[in-house]
């Protein structure tokens, strides 16, 4: 891949990571109440299926990652083999927050080495 076409995917990406981080943040403020609506929960549940995947494709393994941990509880959480309580929401908002963090200094450094 070129690296105006990597550059163009990258841009993409950080265009859909915003749009993903804000849908996951939204889910998970009351992540108690989302996991008793079946629909709310697997719209969060795809909204860190897809930074994952997106993450993956182009280049970004530690997004990545964390959204694949993100996802893994939520997937238990729909499955029904967890339940959610205080200490599972509270994990998740931090992996949420941490996951935000990652894609912020990593939009920094494309931005940077772009200029």
């Amino acid at each position: 891949m070129s690296a105006s076409k990597a550059d163009l995917m990258r841009e993409m990406f950080f265009e859909e990571a915003s749009e993903l981080l804000a849908s996951l943040e939204k889910g998970l403020r009351n992540l108690d109440l989302v996991a008793l609506d079946r629909a709310q929960l697997d719209q969060v549940y795809r909204a860190a299926h897809s930074l994952k995947g997106a993450a993956g494709m182009v280049g970004y393994p530690a997004i990545s990652e964390l959204a694949l941990a993100i996802e893994r509880v939520l997937g238990q959480v729909r499955s029904g083999a967890t339940s959610v309580d205080p200490e599972i929401a509270r994990s998740v908002a931090s992996k949420r927050d941490e996951l935000a963090a990652v894609v912020q200094a990593e939009e920094t450094k494309f931005r940077a080495s772009s200029a």
